[in-house]
Formats: structure tokens, sequence, C-alpha cells
């Protein structure tokens, strides 16, 4: 047995001795051909990463780290690193020991040779501190400001008025946000990123915690208050209730009826004013304005409004049309004008017959529907529209107008939209108000979203031109 046992010992020296030369030297010579980089990422919580490369027993790794790691790698190997930074970051620097030319580089990407003492890296980043400014109406203010102090450092201390900022986030940074007086307004509340009376931002980079990137607006309450009232079914753009506004501010004030009401007068201050449904007052002091409307008379079908009287081109004159226009007509149209507005046309009879030329809407601008708008004053530029020397341009989300022209002789009529909304708003008006067409042959439907919230109310609908 002892010989056996001698003789196997010898055997497996000899196996260790031929096989030794193809096994990795790395992997049985110790510790000393590893080091240990420490690569350090505070911003993760704000979501930046750092994208390493690096080589471990001669294998080539890749990793994303968002946490300060420690990775082992070969000595004499080369790390490669990119700096991602997060959501309204910029990248700033790199800074450590051991890393060669990698120290103070503002490139985001980075490489250095691994020495037997490793390495630290760190990466930092800019952030953005985004500054808004409004009044209690939600309007943006010029001329008022906001004073950030960094401690220790990080952005230079001054006043800055609405706009990104650039911040640096050292350790333990501290940002404070000081309102500024402007004229004719105080400082009311803080919103976003900060509430109520005070604004600091601060960050904590053991903790990996931080308040940016940020968006602060500082809310600020006009001196003088505009308390608006309503007398009857109908509403105002400001809505009812109080406003504050600053002094020597001038507000526009519009005067919406609902249906079965119209609008009579203002009463300003408990004096009678305009009957006209748009005024202005200037804020020098503070106003109580009632908007008053009253029940309409019951009306005929035909809109009592000054009507011109050019021919259409096909010689007819429009002066009246079928009663009930425009239900049962069935429409056309091209692209997104029918899919916006299927549950606006639902309301029609449907799409027109190939080779139907009468009883039609005709939806969309020129290059959609090819015509000849010219013949009939009409020329498109853009988002604007020229209708017989009178331009009218739309502003996206915020303003928008639909042309329209009637062929009284074949009950037909083409609808396009200077803007994304103008389609729509003109088949809301015509298929609320068909008796409106009666007696004209173009009109210019206005939408102005005077209530800011992004949506076509019919209140927010006006007859701007006609013919």
């Amino acid at each position: 047995m002892r010989k056996n046992g001698i003789t196997t010992f010898l055997f497996l020296l000899a196996v260790l001795a031929w096989a030794a030369p193809l096994l990795p030297l790395k992997s049985i010579a110790g510790g000393g051909s590893y080091a240990s980089i420490s690569v350090h990422n505070y911003d993760g919580r704000a979501g930046a990463v750092i994208q390493v490369t690096y080589v471990r027993d001669g294998m080539t790794y890749h990793d994303t780290i968002t946490t300060p790691t420690d990775l082992v790698v070969d000595v004499g190997s080369t790390v490669r690193l990119v700096a991602v930074p997060g959501p309204r970051m910029d990248f700033r620097s790199w800074s450590g020991h051991n890393i060669g030319a990698c120290d103070g580089s503002t490139s985001p990407s980075c490489t250095f040779t691994v020495g037997s003492g490793g390495a630290f890296i760190a990466s930092s980043f800019y952030y953005n501190l985004n500054l808004r400014i409004v009044d209690t109406n939600g309007r943006s203010l010029t001329g008022c400001t906001i004073h950030v102090r960094a401690n220790p450092s990080g952005v230079s201390e001054r006043d800055y008025g609405p706009g990104t900022l650039r911040v640096y986030v050292p350790t333990y940074q501290t940002i404070y946000l000081t309102p500024n007086p402007c004229p004719g307004y105080k400082f009311d509340h803080w919103v976003g990123d900060c509430s109520g009376s005070t604004c600091t931002l601060t960050n904590f980079r053991p903790a990996w915690s931080m308040d940016l990137p940020a968006t602060v607006t500082a809310v600020y309450r006009g001196n003088r208050k505009l308390t608006v009232e309503v007398e009857g079914a109908g509403t105002t753009v400001p809505s009812p209730g109080i406003h504050y506004y600053g002094d020597g501010q001038v507000v526009r004030l519009v005067a919406r009826a609902y249906a079965g009401y119209d609008f009579d007068h203002w009463v300003v201050d408990g004096v009678p004013a305009s009957d006209q449904a748009t005024m202005s007052v200037t804020m020098t002091e503070d106003h109580v304005i009632r908007a008053i409307f009253t029940p309409s008379a019951k009306k005929s079908a035909v809109v009592s409004l000054p009507v011109a009287s050019p021919a259409f081109v096909n010689g007819t004159s429009c002066t009246s049309l079928p009663e009930g226009f425009p239900e049962g007509l069935r429409y056309r149209g091209a692209y997104a004008d029918l899919v916006t507005n299927l549950d606006l046309l639902s309301r029609l009879a449907g799409l027109a017959d190939a080779g139907q030329d009468e009883g039609v809407i005709t939806i969309g601008r020129p290059e959609i529907i090819p015509f000849n708008w010219e013949a009939y004053g009409v020329e498109w530029k853009g988002q604007s529209v020229v209708v017989r020397g009178t331009e009218f341009t739309a502003i996206s989300w915020e303003k928008d107008y639909a042309v329209l022209l009637v062929d009284c002789a074949r009950m037909n009529l083409r609808l396009a939209g200077a803007g994304p909304l103008g389609s729509r708003i003109g088949l809301m008006w015509l298929l609320d108000r068909p008796e409106t067409v009666v007696g004209k042959w173009i009109l210019v439907i206005q939408w102005e979203d005077a209530d800011g919230d992004g949506a076509i109310d019919p209140w927010e609908l006006e007859l701007v031109y006609w013919a």
C-alpha cells in the first residue's frame, strides 16, 4: 500500500508540472497581481451612472455603477470610465489619485492604467436649478428676482431672474434661496421642490441624498386686489373670485354668457360701465367688478349680424340655407382631420360618396385637399391665414383659427384650420351654431385659451370675421 501511495503522489506531481504552464499565473500567484480601484458615484440618486470597463484574470468586464463601488482588477490593465448624467444634469469633472490624466479631466470619457497601488476616482456633475417667478394668477413676472447663496460653494452668490442655473454640488452642500421684493408685489409662498415660506436645498453625500436637480417657483402677490363677480348665467376671464395684481397693471376682462343668456354690461365699483364683452381696468387701486348676464330674447334662426353682400364664385349669394343645416351633411377629409374630429363628425351623416358634389363638408387645407382657396381671397402661410388682407396667426395650444367657405347653391362647405386645432374649433362652432352661416359666404372662427387649461371650451370660440 505504501508503495502504491508513493507512486500515486509522484504521478500527481508530474501532472502538476506538466499543467502548470497552462494555468493563468494570476490565479495561483497570490493577490499581488491584483489591485483595487474605488469608483465613487455620489450622484446615482439623481440619475447619474458611470459605465466602467475593466480587466480581471485577463477577461474584460463591463459594469454600470450607481453608488460608490470597489472593483478588483489586474495590475497593469486599462480601466475606461464613461460618466452619463441623469436628467437635468451635466458632467463636471473627474478627480482622485493614481488615475493619471483623468485627474481634473472635464471629458465624460476617461481611461487610465492601474498600478500596484490601486486607484481612487470620483465623478462630479452640475445640476440644473430651475427658477420660476410668477404671481398668484400663474402669470410670469419680469423685474422680480431670487437671491441664491450656496454654502460652501457651487454657484455665484447674487440675484437671479427666472431661468436655469448650473450648480455644482460638493459634499454637505446647502443652497439658500431668498425672494426679493419687486415693485407692486410682495412674496407669498414657494411651490415646486420648495414649499411654504422658506427654500433650502441640501446635499449630504455620505448618505447619498440630495435635493437637486430641482425646480422652484417663487409666487408673488400683487398689492392690488381685483374682485370679480357674476350676476346671471355666465362666467368671466379672469374667473369669478379674488385676484391680485401689481400696482398699475392693466387687466383685460372677458365676459362669456352661458346658453340662453346674453352679456348685458359691467358694473365697476358699483357704477354701471361698458356693455362690451371685453374691457380693461388699470389696477391703481382695489376694484370690485361684476359681469351682468340676462336671459336671451327669443331669436329667429337667422343671427342678426352685419352682412356684406359679395356674390359667391358660383354666382349665388348666401341669403338662406335649408332648415337644419348642417345636420344630414356628409363629409370628406384626409389624414388626422378625420381621426381627431371623429366625435364631432359622428353628428353628421358620414363620409361623402365618391363623386358626390352636393351636401358635403370638406375638411382640410390646400396641401391636404387640393382646392384654390386664393380664388376666394384666402391665403395660407404656415400657422397663419390671410383672409382678404386680414391676417390671423395661430399660437400652438393658445390660439387658433378656422376658415369656413359656404356654397349655398349646393349646400356645400369647406373648412380648414390655421393651426393644429383649427379644424376642430370650426366644427365645434358650426355644429353648435348652424344658423350663424346664414347670410355669409366666408367666416373666420377664433379660439383663444382664455382660462389657460389647454382645452377648447365653447365659450372661448368667437366669430371674428365674416362676409
